[in-house]
Order: structure tokens, then sequence, then C-alpha cells
């Protein structure tokens, strides 16, 4: 059924869809918290204190209308409803740590982990009885500002092209844009705007 690779599962695909969908599947979930400013990470497997976790993928429209166009990306939301302390900020810290979620199933006596992403915080709310809500967004969260290209156009002669006013709105939010050539096609990208 399972079979170890250089330390990881191989399962053939039929397995593994038995396991998942028999209704007798086990996860564990696992976080690694990061302390942005330090980059101390901790590891935590906060089953115990978890009611409940969901994943939410959806579409942000560019135009704001709430219908499919150009220029649309997927964000990720998480939003986590637990009892009892683990390693959460408070409200005045909200933006200082990172939560890596990875949801582990089990699979011959040990758990395979998948990672589901890197999240930000976005909310937390304390409930009644000790209860949290957290609601955590992936990194697309830092690039909800305005922005105005106005000081990148005006470095560059009076105008710019696409990409260094993506890589000036990325410098601003703190967001890296990807180094796989695969993914990244502002590489030759040379439309200009100006003022």
């Amino acid at each position: 059924m399972a079979t170890i690779d250089e330390g990881h599962y191989v399962i053939e695909d039929d397995a593994f869809e038995q396991i998942i969908y028999s209704g007798q599947a086990k996860h564990r979930l696992k976080i690694i918290i990061t302390v942005k400013s330090t980059g101390d990470e901790y590891e935590e497997y906060p089953d115990e204190v978890t009611e409940k976790v969901v994943f939410k993928k959806r579409i942000t429209p560019a135009d704001g209308s709430g219908t499919f166009c150009l220029n649309n990306f997927v964000t990720q939301e998480v939003n986590w409803t637990l009892h009892g302390a683990i390693s959460f900020p408070t409200s005045s810290n909200l933006d200082a740590i990172t939560y890596t979620i990875y949801l582990g199933t089990l699979i011959d006596n040990d758990y395979e982990y998948q990672k589901m992403g890197v999240y930000n915080v976005y909310s937390l709310n304390a409930k009644d009885n000790g209860k949290f809500e957290m609601v955590l967004k992936d990194n697309s969260i830092l690039l909800d500002k305005k922005y105005n290209a106005s000081s990148v156009i005006e470095i560059n002669g009076g105008k710019a092209t696409l990409k260094q006013i993506l890589e000036d709105i990325c410098s601003q939010c703190g967001v890296e844009i990807s180094q796989n050539p695969e993914t990244n096609y502002f590489d030759g990208y040379d439309e200009e705007f100006n003022i």
C-alpha cells in the first residue's frame, strides 16, 4: 500500500483515495509559528484545542465587481475556532507572527503532512468560555493597501515599466516576487506608463 522513499511515503493513487474517502481517515494539524522580527519558529500540534478549521479559497476580482475578470487572483483564508491557549498573538501584535499550517493524514501508523500555506493573522476574537475565533489570510493580505506609482515613475524619468511598478509594489508591501521563470511572466515585459 505505501512504501518509504527518501523518508517520505509513496502511496499509490487508489490506495490514498481509499484512505481519504473511507470516512475513517484520521487527520492532525501541525502549525509552525514564526516570529517575524527574529525568525524564531515554534512547532505546535493544536488538535486537542481545535474545534474547527475551515480553509476557503476565493477569487478576488480586481475591479471589485464580484465577477470574474482579467487580473483576478486567488486568495486563501482560514477560519480557526479553538478552545484554550496555544501560541497565538494578542490584539496588540496581530502582525508579529505567521502560521504555516500543515494537515497530516494517518498512513501506516505515521502522519504524512501536506503544507496548506503560510498565513498572517487578520483577526482574533475572544468568545465565551475560553473559545477563540481566528481568521488567517495568506500573503495577499499584505497587498491590501492603497498604492500610488508616481514615485517610481518620477524616479525613472517620467515613465516606468509594469515590471518596475510591480517591483515597487512588492517592495512597499513586503512581498517577494517569484524568481521561477515558469510563474514570473513579467520578465521582458516592457510596456511603459507615463505621467
